[in-house]
C-alpha cells in the first residue's frame, strides 16, 4: 500500500524506500537513489517551484485516526479500523516532523514474524491468514515529543552510621550522625513522550522502546511506501507532567549518591529547571489488525528493532470442538478406570 508518491527520475516510476538498504528503488528501471541524491533534486525542484514541502491530512470518521500522506495520495483506508478515510486538511508548518527514525525492518519480514507468531498459537481462525488480510499490513509512523532537560539541585538531609562490636561480655553500638550536603546539576537526553492520546497508543505501548539516538532529520521521502499518525497531543500539556518527570529523576539521582548509611532524612530539597528542548518525531511500528464483528485484534512490530505484541482471534468453533474432543476422551478415562477398578 503506497500513500506517498516520489517518481523515478530515470522513468518516472514510483520509488519506495528500502528499510534494508536505506535508500530508494524503482520497481520498474531497477534504479536506486539515496537520499542525499532524491534530496538534491528536490531542493532543485523547490528553487523552480518556489514550494515549501508539504502533505495532506485523511481522518478515519469511524475511529478517529488522522493519517498523513504526500499532497498527490488518492484516498485510502484506514489501517486501524480498515474503513475508507477521506481528505480533511493539508500538514505543513509547525505540524511537520524534526526527526524520524526511519524503518529499518522491511514488509516482507515483518510479515514473516507475524506468520511465525500467529501460526504457533492454536485455535486462531484460518480467515486470519487469507491474502486480503495479510495485505493490510501497513507501516505506520506514530508521533512522539522528544524533550531534554538540564536541572540543578540543591539538598540537604541527615544521616547516620552504626557501628556495632563486642569486647570480653559486652556488645557495644556507636551511633554518628552527619549533615549531608548535595548540589549538582542532571541532564536527560533525548525522552520520548507519546504524542497521541487515541486508541492507537495501545499500539506504541506494546514495542517499546525505541532508540532515539538513530533519529536523522525529517524528510517527507521517508513516508514513501508508509503512513503517518498526526500528533493531538501538544508540548502545552506536557510540560507540566515532563517537569515533575525530570525532577523525581534527578531526585532519585541525588539519593543515590547517598549511599553507605544506615538511614538517611531529609530537610531540604530544591530542583530547578535550566532549559529545555522539545523536538517532534517520528517512529516506526508495522501494524495488522483484523477486525471480529465490533472488535479489532491488532498486531504490533517495531520497525526499527523488531520487539512484538499482539493479540490474536479465538475461532471459536475450532475451540468448541477440541473442548468435546478433550471432554469426551476424559469421559472415556474415566469410564475405563472405573471398570478396571471394578474387575
Amino acid at each position: 500500500m503506497e500513500t506517498i508518491s516520489f517518481k523515478c527520475p530515470n522513468c518516472g516510476g514510483e520509488l519506495l524506500f528500502d528499510p534494508e538498504r536505506q535508500d530508494y528503488h524503482c520497481e520498474y528501471c531497477e534504479s536506486r537513489f539515496s537520499e542525499e541524491e532524491l534530496s538534491r533534486d528536490a531542493e532543485q525542484e523547490k528553487e523552480t517551484a518556489h514550494e515549501e514541502e508539504e502533505g495532506v491530512v485523511y481522518s478515519c470518521p469511524n475511529c478517529g485516526a488522522q493519517i498523513v500522506t504526500e499532497e498527490t495520495t488518492a484516498a485510502t483506508f484506514c489501517f486501524y479500523c480498515h474503513n475508507p478515510v477521506i481528505l480533511t486538511g493539508r500538514l505543513s508548518g509547525e505540524f511537520l516532523p524534526d526527526w524520524i527514525i526511519p524503518f529499518k525492518i522491511s514488509k516482507e519480514k515483518a510479515l514473516n514474524t507475524f506468520l511465525d507468531w500467529a501460526g504457533k498459537r492454536k485455535f486462531v481462525p484460518r480467515d486470519l491468514f487469507r491474502q486480503e488480510n495479510l495485505e493490510k499490513i501497513s507501516g505506520v509512523y506514530f508521533p512522539y515529543w522528544m524533550v531534554d532537560y538540564n536541572l540543578k539541585g540543591h539538598t540537604m538531609g541527615r544521616a547516620t552510621k552504626v557501628r556495632v562490636w563486642c569486647s570480653r561480655d559486652m556488645e557495644y553500638t556507636e551511633t554518628t550522625e552527619y549533615e549531608l550536603e548535595r548540589e549538582g546539576t542532571a541532564s536527560f537526553k533525548n525522552y520520548g513522550q507519546n504524542a497521541l492520546r487515541s486508541v492507537h497508543t495501545r499500539l506504541l505501548e506494546g514495542v517499546m522502546p525505541f532508540r532515539p539516538e538513530e533519529c536523522v532529520p525529517f524528510k517527507m521521502s521517508y513516508l514513501t511506501g508508509f503512513l503517518a499518525e498526526k500528533r493531538d497531543i501538544e508540548r502545552k500539556e506536557l510540560e507540566k507532567e515532563m517537569e515533575e518527570r525530570m525532577k523525581r529523576e534527578a531526585e532519585q539521582l541525588f539519593e543515590n549518591s547517598e549511599c553507605g548509611y544506615m538511614s538517611v532524612r531529609r530537610t531540604s530539597e530544591e530542583f530547578q529547571v535550566m532549559d529545555t528542548s522539545w523536538k517532534y518525531a517520528l517512529f516506526p511500528v508495522w501494524v495488522l489488525t483484523y477486525r471480529e464483528g465490533s472488535r479489532i485484534h491488532c498486531f504490533a512490530m517495531n520497525g526499527q528493532t523488531g520487539e512484538i505484541r499482539g493479540e490474536l482471534p479465538l475461532d471459536r468453533k475450532k475451540l468448541k470442538k477440541s473442548s468435546l474432543i478433550w471432554g469426551a476422551a476424559a469421559f472415556f478415562i474415566v469410564l475405563i478406570g472405573g471398570l478396571v477398578l471394578c474387575l
